[in-house]
This record gives C-alpha cells, sequence and structure tokens, in this order.
C-alpha cells in the first residue's frame, strides 16, 4: 500500500508541473482581446469616456476558458476568452467568442456583464 502511494505522489509531481504549463499558455487570440476590450467597455458604458478621466482599467491577463459549441453548427466550437475590467468600484466580466480558423482571430460575438451581488 505505501509503494502504491509513494508511485501516485511521484507521478503527480512528475505530471503536475506540465499541466500548469499548458494552463498558462497565452492563446493566438489573447491580444486581440486587450485591444477589443476598451471598445466593449466604452459601448457598454456610454459615458465611460476614457481611461485616465474616468479611472477605468482592463486587466491584462487573459483566461482561455472551455470551449462552446456553434449554435449554427453543433460539430463547430468557439474559444472563450475572458477579460477582467473595474470602473471606479465596479467589476465587468468580458467574455469574447472566436471561431477556431488556423492563423486568424474571427469574433463571433462578445458579452459585458457587471459582476455584482444585489
Amino acid at each position: 500500500m505505501l509503494r502504491v502511494t509513494v508511485l501516485l505522489v511521484i507521478l503527480a509531481a512528475f505530471f503536475l508541473p506540465s499541466a500548469t504549463t499548458i494552463a498558462q499558455q497565452n492563446h493566438p487570440c489573447s491580444a486581440d482581446v486587450l485591444l477589443r476590450a476598451p471598445g466593449l467597455l466604452k459601448h457598454h458604458l456610454p459615458d465611460l469616456g476614457s481611461a485616465s478621466s474616468h479611472g477605468f482599467s482592463i486587466k491584462k491577463q487573459v483566461s482561455q476558458l472551455a470551449p462552446i459549441k456553434n449554435p449554427a453548427e453543433s460539430k463547430q466550437r468557439f474559444d472563450v476568452l475572458e477579460a477582467w475590467a473595474f470602473v471606479y468600484k465596479a467589476k465587468y466580466r468580458l467574455r469574447f467568442y472566436y471561431a477556431r480558423l488556423s492563423g486568424e482571430c474571427v469574433l463571433m460575438g462578445q458579452e459585458v456583464l457587471e459582476y455584482a451581488r444585489l
């Protein structure tokens, strides 16, 4: 029993760093998310103005979430990338949906959700 436990610990130590590395790799469209995020936030909040005058910021970290099915073709998937924005005391979740095409960032959809408890 002790040998099995030691073997499991050794295997976990071997495979855990590789799983972390895969999760930290940037998506090819991450830079596009950071370019589009201020425009999406300004469209959602038209009175926002510039970042310097109203103190909004976009977090530079972009997360890749689980892909979703294309509503028009269930065999196709959209990659989901998420960024966070901050306006004064409010927090906004920004999600961008990209088609899986080699070498291109084709934006298929986007959403803004205020992260708040009501």
